[in-house]
């Protein structure tokens, strides 16, 4: 679980390095966004030539999306306690499921379809890779 204001104040590499990481571990990965502007730049070191500089909402979804997890966005006042209970719960609720591939090369990624009888259950994945 990640908890930040979305300033960035000490980062040594970009966002892109961030990503890339992200793909290549196994972490699932929960941000709690506090009082950030989401349209505000993410990281002095955002600014690729030639592309606009990545936003602090952008960064944070696309790392939660690569990780299968999710933001939770607070305002000011919102009881932080509160938040971090109801992640955790999310957390603690969540199931990681394995497969092994039958039928296809067992190496590289394979795009599996999940679904489940239980009405109003959000299925999260990991984003496949590029």
């Amino acid at each position: 679980m990640l908890f930040t204001d979305g300033q960035d104040s000490s980062s040594i590499t970009d966002p892109e390095a961030l990503f890339d990481v992200a793909k290549r571990t196994t972490s699932t990965v929960d941000i709690v966004l506090a009082s950030a502007v989401a349209g505000r730049s993410a990281s002095p070191f955002a600014r690729s030539p030639g592309r606009p500089p990545i936003t602090i909402g952008r960064m944070y979804d696309q790392l939660a999306r690569e990780t299968g997890g999710m933001v939770v966005t607070t305002t000011p006042g919102e009881n932080l306690a509160s938040t971090f209970r109801r992640t955790l719960a999310d957390f603690r609720s969540s199931y990681v499921l394995y497969f092994t591939p039958q039928g296809v090369e067992r190496t590289g990624s394979h795009t599996i379809d999940v679904r489940v009888k239980q009405d109003a259950t959000e299925v999260r994945a990991r984003r496949e890779p590029e």
